[in-house]
């Protein structure tokens, strides 16, 4: 799989992790000190969402009311980023049920998921029985499944959701990420 990068928006290197002064994380032109590029978190992660989108992933999974194998859908954002950079490794998952704005493309987009509670929280059902498959779908054996993933990852994903302008999803992101 050839290594994403996101391109640098004034000479067309690309960006990478360093440490401010002050300690926090920004992201730099490769080609710096030529170019003194910069990108905060969050805006490394919308220049990411708008060059790449945000990947959607499908597996069957056995129900756990009535055993039969239903669809699971996800997004693994951070996953995904890590994939570009390292440094995002150091970070929780951001999947199904943490961005409403994404949550609610899946919603729309995908029958077995449904909105659950006052916020309207996205979860999979199952397309034979409607059991929730998790408040938030849960993996049972995350090595497998991450195993799984790196050795077919074109497997499990089976599109993205492209959008050039992020300002659907920019509060998410700034909220995930704890920018101001």
């Amino acid at each position: 799989m050839k290594q994403a990068v996101v391109k640098c928006d004034i000479c067309g290197g690309y960006y990478v992790a360093q440490m401010a002064a002050d300690g926090s994380p920004v992201f730099c032109c490769s080609n710096t000190p030529r170019c003194s590029s910069t990108k905060s978190v969050c805006e490394f992660v919308l220049a990411y969402i708008r060059q790449y989108g945000i990947n959607v992933y499908r597996w069957g999974a056995h129900c756990w009311n009535c055993c039969e194998i239903t669809p699971i859908y996800t997004y693994r954002l951070i996953r995904d980023l890590a994939w570009v950079s390292p440094f995002f490794n150091s970070f929780p998952e951001v999947m199904l049920g943490t961005l409403p704005s994404v949550d609610a493309f899946f919603i729309e987009h995908f029958d077995s998921v449904k909105g659950v509670g006052k916020a309207g929280r996205a979860v999979n059902t199952c397309i034979y029985c409607g059991a929730q498959q998790g408040q938030v779908f849960r993996i049972n054996d995350h090595a497998l499944f991450l195993k799984q993933q790196r050795a077919r990852h074109a497997n499990f994903c089976m599109g993205n959701i492209v959008y050039p302008d992020t300002a659907w999803i920019e509060n998410d992101i700034k909220a995930i990420f704890d920018c101001s």
